[in-house]
């Protein structure tokens, strides 16, 4: 997110981090009887549907009420204060180098 919100910094182009909270989804079915027993019978039942994380998702991206809102995290649509480890600047310059290696673009 950071190194996008540099890249297109002085354009109309917003770059922000959303976590979509916890959903019900259909990850992790290939995983153990186990994880899927819990997933099923505990995670799912009290995760909120898809649905809610789509709606932030969108809101996040047409709201006016973020035009111009850059290289911010939201939970859902709730602004929320990185913790200081995702604030390391040269971490993510480290992870964006590795991100092009890896897929073959640098």
């Amino acid at each position: 997110m950071h190194r996008f919100a540099r890249l297109f910094a002085g354009t109309d182009v917003c770059i922000n981090a959303m976590h979509p909270g916890m959903v019900a989804t259909n990850t992790g079915r290939e995983n153990h009887a186990f994880y899927r027993w819990y997933k099923k019978n505990i995670l799912d039942r009290n995760s909120l549907p898809p649905e809610v994380s789509a709606q932030a998702l969108f809101y996040l991206g047409v709201s006016p009420d973020l035009r111009g809102v850059t290289d911010s995290f939201f939970n859902l649509t709730t602004k929320e204060e990185l913790a200081p480890p995702a604030l390391d600047l040269e971490v993510a310059d480290e992870l964006w180098q590795k991100s092009l290696e890896l897929g073959r673009l640098a």
